[in-house]
């Protein structure tokens, strides 16, 4: 892999992870929201806490996905791989047994958690794909979006 190809599938991985993170964050903030009724003050601390949530949250998606993630991207660039439903697929499926190996080890394993990942895990796979994924094996260097709009800007004449 080229070192533009190497830093758009890097961007891409870190904009799957904030994609799960945010999928995460946002049944918590739905969670929340009922959770706290019409209380404001109850809803704005639990806010508070979901952030500090989030960011441990992406710290360890980032942690748990970061070896197979490195996998699949290899894979998909040596096979050329561009389909979305494959990132977001493999995405589902590396969220499913990342969580898993952390509730699976202590035995109480209930399966909206594993949709949950799921759901996540594709969401992740689907903005992998957006980045990076739809150029996998192309072998063209990444370009800034600057350049890629010059670049298409019709000539006058």
């Amino acid at each position: 892999m080229t070192s533009g190809t190497c830093s758009r599938a890097l961007t891409g991985w870190l904009a799957g992870c904030a994609a799960a993170t945010a999928v995460m964050c946002g049944l918590g903030l739905v969670v929340l929201a009922i959770a706290s009724g019409r209380d404001l003050v109850r809803f704005l601390e639990g806010g508070l806490a979901l952030l500090v949530f989030a960011l441990i949250d992406f710290d360890v998606i980032g942690a748990l996905t970061a070896i197979p993630s490195v996998l699949v991207i290899w894979l998909s660039e040596r096979l050329a791989t561009r389909s979305v439903l494959f990132f977001g697929f493999v995405g589902a499926g590396i969220g499913v047994i990342s969580v898993s190996l952390l509730v699976g080890a202590s035995g109480s394993w209930n399966p909206v958690i594993g949709l949950l990942f799921g759901v996540a895990g594709f969401a992740a796979g689907v903005a992998y794909w957006r980045i990076a994924g739809r150029h996998a094996g192309s072998g063209e260097p990444a370009r800034p979006v600057a350049d890629h709009a010059v670049a298409t800007r019709r000539k006058p004449g």
